[in-house]
């Protein structure tokens, strides 16, 4: 496979060697890579991402710029067999109407995702990553599993 070759690559190693020191020492910092044409820097994406994951079972963040650059490497990812979703920012409504809440049931199963470490990355906007969100303690304390043949008086 294309990542197998990408591995062996020294310059990929010094960058990855860079991403390992980081994380050992729990810096979470940005690591940006430029340079790269589509293709090659897609490829090098999906290494990393397999990479981290394998050796730290962390979670990669993502930013793109838009939504449009969001949805495409959220399904570039996706393809190729890593579990990347799309974290979307919140829509507000300021008017009296009631709408869809799709796109929040999707944000908590993101972020229920991010706490049992089931997601290899989530891709997003900066806009996104500013808004507020439950904190996951609060998350954790108020789901429950259900599970069938099982009554619930209450849910």
């Amino acid at each position: 496979m294309i990542y197998d070759f990408i591995r062996y690559d020294a310059e990929y190693n010094k960058i990855f060697d860079a991403i390992e020191c980081e994380l050992k020492h729990l810096n979470k910092r940005s690591i940006f890579v430029s340079g790269l044409c589509n293709g090659a820097s897609d490829a090098m994406l999906c290494s990393f991402v397999m990479n981290v994951y394998s050796s730290h079972s962390s979670t990669s963040l993502i930013l793109c710029p838009n939504e449009k650059e969001c949805a495409r490497t959220s399904r570039l990812l996706c393809d190729q067999g890593i579990y990347a979703p799309y974290f979307r920012s919140r829509d507000f409504v300021y008017t009296n109407i009631s709408s869809s809440h799709s796109d929040e049931c999707e944000r908590i199963k993101i972020l229920y995702s991010m706490t049992r470490n089931k997601c290899q990355a989530v891709v997003t906007t900066p806009s996104a990553l500013l808004q507020y969100t439950i904190p996951a303690e609060l998350l954790l304390n108020n789901c429950i599993t259900l599970e069938f043949g099982r009554e619930y008086d209450h849910i």
